[in-house]
């Protein structure tokens, strides 16, 4: 069985001059992703794949308070990365339950891609894929939709 999680980054915060890939979480990106923590706290990951946006590693700093078992790899390519990218990353890191935390369009477009099961779910994700929100996909099969808050 593996166990694949995709998640979307916590809300960022927008300051004056401060460059995409650099913005930090906002306030409420922070209680987002602690949310996040706790719905995460129960899964036992064994990677984590990360892009190298400040949102993404500030967002985890907060999960990883349940999750010290982790390896972790921050992955370039991950930041505004196609689905394609992001699939070749899970190919190239994927080991055991794996989080992938990262970036819209492409999170969501690639588990549109590799998702079939549930189509509540589905629905779901193909509606909206917003900040904090997690998709569970267990051998392909998406089976679980949530937007922690």
């Amino acid at each position: 069985m593996t166990d694949l999680f995709l998640m979307r980054h916590a809300k960022s915060a927008y300051p004056p001059g401060v460059p995409d890939h650099l913005r930090p979480l906002s306030p409420r990106g922070e209680r987002n992703a602690d949310a996040a923590a706790q719905w995460l706290s129960h899964i036992a990951l064994r990677t984590v794949l990360l892009s190298p946006a400040t949102r993404t590693r500030e967002t985890w700093r907060i999960l990883q308070r349940h999750q010290d078992l982790a390896e972790v790899q921050i992955v370039d390519e991950l930041y505004d990365a196609s689905a394609e990218q992001i699939a070749a990353a899970i190919a190239d890191w994927a080991s055991g339950p794996t989080l992938v935390l990262g970036h819209n369009p492409g999170l969501q477009a690639c588990v549109l891609a590799m998702a079939r099961g549930d189509e509540l779910h589905y629905a779901e994700v193909a509606g909206k894929f917003p900040t904090s929100a997690i998709a569970h996909l267990c051998d392909g099969v998406l089976t679980n939709f949530v937007i922690p808050r």
